[in-house]
C-alpha cells in the first residue's frame, strides 16, 4: 500500500502520517467491515490491537501480554491457596 502522499517542501510530517493513517484505515474497513479495537488488558502494557479474526473478542495486545497475564494469574491463585 503507497502513502497517500509524499511529504514535499512545502508539505508537513503531520499532514502525511494523518493521510497515511486515514489510507490505512480506510483499506482495514473496506477488506475486514468493522474492525474490534482496544487497549490490552495486560497490567502495566499500554499498547492497542486491532481484532480482525473471527471468534472471541482479543483482550492483549500480543501473545506475550496474554502469557505474562497468565502466569502472574495463576501465581496468585497458588500464593492464595497456599496462604489460606
Amino acid at each position: 500500500m503507497a502513502p497517500a502522499h509524499r511529504p514535499g517542501r512545502r508539505g508537513r510530517l503531520g499532514d502525511w502520517f494523518l493521510a497515511s493513517g486515514a489510507l490505512a484505515l480506510a483499506h482495514l474497513v473496506t477488506e475486514y467491515g468493522r474492525i474490534a479495537w482496544g487497549a490490552c488488558a495486560a497490567e502495566g502494557c499500554g499498547r492497542f490491537f486491532l481484532a480482525t479474526g473471527p471468534g472471541s473478542v482479543r483482550r492483549y495486545c500480543s501473545t506475550s501480554c496474554a502469557t505474562r497475564a497468565r502466569v502472574a494469574a495463576h501465581r496468585r491463585r497458588r500464593r492464595a491457596e497456599a496462604e489460606g
